[in-house]
């Protein structure tokens, strides 16, 4: 059986032009890595090896899940919490990645079962960036977080703050 060179990353996102973004950004990153989905029903049925995603072999289980926030007429909350239950699922690495930037809105997606936040980024750097820390976490790197995190959209967890000379985040005293 032939090996992956990168993990598979699945992106639920329903909206079209942020896709198209993504897909530059990834190509500008080198990175043939994501699998694309616009609903939670269709991540739901990837993750069960459902059709169209089968055999497992061309639809592998991700090593991480870019999720977009608002996916109507779900939110990620929905998919998180039908993944946290589920021992197969429940440390899998999901960055929610988001439009909106209300307050309390990563703390909500931290509650929910995220692992990271980051609002949608504009400049297409910035997008290669989150392409790059997210291959990082689909290969299991502890440090990958870090990449995140020195990222101006990132949110952090509540609780936690940047030290300002490195952008990595720390435990607040």
């Amino acid at each position: 059986m032939k090996t992956r060179r990168h993990p598979t990353i699945l992106y639920v996102d329903d909206s079209l032009n942020d896709h198209l973004l993504f897909r530059e950004a990834a190509r500008l990153a080198g990175s043939n890595s994501f699998f694309h989905l616009s609903t939670i029903d269709s991540a739901r049925s990837y993750f069960r090896g459902r059709a169209p995603f089968s055999p497992r072999e061309l639809y592998p289980l991700p090593g991480a899940v870019l999720l977009d926030w608002n996916i109507p007429p779900c939110t990620g909350a929905d998919l998180l919490a039908w993944l946290r239950p589920q021992r197969a699922y429940a440390n899998l690495p999901v960055v929610v990645y988001s439009n909106a930037d209300e307050p309390g809105l990563s703390s909500l997606c931290y509650a929910a079962g995220a692992t990271h936040f980051v609002t949608k980024p504009a400049e297409l750097q910035q997008i290669v960036a989150v392409i790059h820390a997210l291959e990082q976490l689909a290969r299991g790197n502890p440090r990958a977080g870090n990449l995140l995190a020195q990222l101006p959209t990132y949110r952090p967890r509540p609780g936690a703050a940047r030290v300002p000379d490195s952008g990595f985040p720390t435990r607040a005293h």
